[in-house]
């Protein structure tokens, strides 16, 4: 034991010599399942695990090799203490490929076995709400997650109101956490429920890789989000949810209407429409012109046709008038002939002379007695006697 106090840089230096000088733990192979395969400039990062254990491991040169996560593998290295740091990682100088890791191959099980029962069909998702009040998220309350929704929701729509369930995101006993937050919603008032972390290794994501979890997801009576991870991260409660966002903050703006962008759209929208209502309004004023101008011109012109018309009725009623009153004329002037050729003064006027006897018209002589009669001539009456 040590008796003096040793800084962390000594320490971590004594830590490192032991990896060194311990020949025992050099050119050592480990079988075991790839998780996390990262390829950065040739040099490859990944972790080796088992059911129950996982170690770090980094390959510098690591070439042409094909591999991917879930893959088992044998690999040797030795292992090696990053002082500054403060990690132990294994360096690996072979790796040989041994076929599909249980665990990859379990996970693939699990997931054709909840597809088939219908756990992902796409005729089942259910769409966001069109208004958002409330939104139900399980995660941790601690870490950068957390802060990215609740930044991205007030930016967007601070009226927005979020509740939170707070669990485990890695570890042992974080997929019963998260399955009980998923169903703590179920009998709340929350519009949508979030379920996030951030990204991490398959060994980090796995409590989002269990049948609880995607169970629970597939039992929430409200439209689920899922942000796990990083873009390029894929688990079983991303095929559950209705809806996949690739990362927390997406995850919040999917939730969250822009209320700026919404007033600029309403102003945008009042003013276009106010615009094409004027448009209207100013056609169908143009429109009603044009039709009363038409009416004018065609009441006009029916007004000229009638007016034609009743001038000429009227000058062929006045001609038949006209010609009905000469007529009249006519006959009134030969029945005025007529009747002055009867008027017995204008006999007598031609030397005729009327008898008359005691007031009687006399027309033949035997009518006559002895007596005076009076004979009328055109100027005047005498007496006269018959001899």
């Amino acid at each position: 034991m040590f008796e003096q106090v040793l800084t962390v840089s000594q320490y971590g230096t004594f830590i490192k010599n032991i990896f060194d000088a311990e020949v025992m733990l050099h050119g050592v192979s480990i079988f075991g399942e790839i998780s996390g395969w990262q390829v950065v400039r040739d040099n490859a990062y990944f972790n080796l695990k088992d059911e129950n254990s996982c170690i770090s491991c980094v390959m510098f040169g690591v070439g042409f090799q094909s591999l991917k996560d879930g893959d088992s593998v044998i690999v040797t290295g030795s292992p090696n203490y990053y002082v500054k740091g403060g990690k132990l990682s294994f360096n690996v100088f072979k790796i040989e490929k041994k076929g599909v890791g249980s665990l990859y191959e379990n996970l693939i099980k699990l997931k054709q076995k909840l597809e088939n029962e219908g756990l992902f069909d796409s005729k089942i998702k259910k769409n966001l709400p069109a208004k958002i009040k409330k939104i139900g998220i399980v995660t941790s309350n601690t870490g950068a997650v957390l802060h990215d929704i609740m930044q991205v929701c007030s930016r967007r729509n601070p009226f927005l109101n979020l509740v939170l369930y707070p669990v485990k995101v890695q570890g042992e006993g974080a997929d019963t956490q998260i399955a009980k937050g998923i169903l703590y919603f179920n009998n709340t008032d929350v519009d949508v429920v979030i379920v996030a972390r951030g990204g991490g290794s398959q060994e980090d994501l796995s409590c989002f890789n269990t049948e609880k979890v995607a169970r629970a997801g597939f039992n929430l009576n409200k439209p689920l989000i899922s942000a796990v991870g990083h873009e390029t991260d894929f688990t079983i409660i991303d095929f559950v949810a209705d809806i996949r966002a690739s990362t927390p903050s997406v995850a919040g703006e999917l939730v969250s209407k822009n209320i700026f962008e919404v007033r600029d759209f309403a102003n945008k929208s009042f003013f276009k429409l106010s615009k094409a209502l004027l448009n209207i309004i100013l056609a169908q004023f143009k429109e009603n012109e044009y039709k009363i101008n038409n009416a004018k011109a065609f009441l006009m012109s029916r007004y000229n046709v009638q007016k034609n018309k009743n001038i000429f009725f009227n000058q062929k009623l006045v001609s038949i008038f006209s010609s009905f009153l000469l007529q009249k004329q006519h006959r009134a002037s030969y029945n005025e002939l007529k009747i002055q050729k009867l008027n017995p003064m204008q006999i007598l006027s031609l030397g005729y002379a009327k008898v008359e006897q005691n007031g009687k018209n006399i027309k033949f002589l035997s009518q006559l007695d002895d007596a005076k009669f009076d004979l009328y001539f055109k100027d005047g009456k005498t007496e006269a006697k018959k001899l």
